[in-house]
């Protein structure tokens, strides 16, 4: 299984990551990060994936983001993207071209979101929710590269996730 996401580099993050590990099953697995293509299962190889993403992000200048504000979405805690989100959906929408379309969800639509935790049980879900609105930073950054990472069994990580440039046309 692999997956794409923007880790962001922004201020804060210990305080997000300490959230995570409270309430996210998966901080042990992946630091924090915004998902752009979900976790998807494909006999695409690394070098076909890479020149997919490569051809996808072609023109993309390096764009700022920000993550302010925590909602509830199902059983999922949210910090959501306030500036910038609009980028994320044009990369999304990008990256689940191609190849990689077939594994686009037909159930959801793509909200641009840092994950904070996945709280099954209601009356618990609602006291995370509120330490999280307490607690959650602000997070600004620059977005300046999309990583595959790779998830192995039992959602252990397999190997370093693998920078892409964003490239730019207007850039050296």
């Amino acid at each position: 299984m692999r997956a794409l996401v923007v880790f962001p580099e922004g201020n804060g993050l210990h305080v997000i990551e300490s959230l995570r590990r409270r309430f996210d099953p998966l901080a042990g697995v992946i630091a924090a990060h915004s998902t752009l293509v979900f976790p998807f299962a494909s006999e695409i190889s690394e070098v076909e994936l890479r020149a997919h993403v490569e051809q996808a992000l072609e023109g993309q200048a390096p764009f700022r983001v920000r993550f302010d504000g925590v909602s509830e979405v199902e059983e999922y805690l949210f910090l959501d993207a306030v500036i910038g989100g609009e980028r994320l959906v044009e990369l999304n929408d990008r990256l689940y071209a191609g190849p990689l379309a077939e594994h686009r969800s037909t159930e959801h639509v793509y909200r641009p979101h840092i994950t904070l935790g996945r709280i099954r049980d209601g009356v618990e879900r609602e006291k995370a929710l509120s330490v999280a609105r307490q607690m959650a930073p602000v997070v600004d950054e620059v977005v300046r590269a999309v990583h595959v990472f790779r998830l192995g069994e039992n959602a252990a990580t397999e190997g370093d996730p693998i920078p892409l440039r964003l490239i730019s046309r207007a850039s050296p």
